[in-house]
């Protein structure tokens, strides 16, 4: 009896870390999106020194920004199934630099 009581206490705590990790990378994942998306301005919003903030290697920063992004929302697509996201949390989309 005392055992099960500490068992589903456990199994509370992580299924709330769980939740609250994957909500915190939703965030993560859709502020990322955010500035994706603002790059391709003239002049980004977001972070206004972004188009040289790494430099000569800047391609490279944004194309690694990319792929994080990419990696993060296949996560999430699998975390989904396991935990409930936030209400908005649509899966979010893949990108690619061309805005497909």
């Amino acid at each position: 009896m005392i055992l099960n009581k500490v068992v589903e206490a456990i199994e509370s705590k992580a299924k709330q870390l769980i939740e609250d990790g994957a909500a915190q990378l939703y965030n993560l994942g859709t502020s990322l999106l955010e500035i994706l998306t603002d790059v391709k301005q003239k002049t980004p919003v977001y972070v206004s020194n972004i188009k040289v903030i790494a430099g000569k290697s800047n391609r490279e920063y944004i194309y690694r920004l990319v792929a994080g992004y990419n990696n993060l929302s296949r996560f999430l697509k699998i975390m989904k199934r396991f935990t409930v996201l936030p209400r908005k949390a649509d899966p979010i989309r893949s990108y690619s630099e061309k805005g497909e």
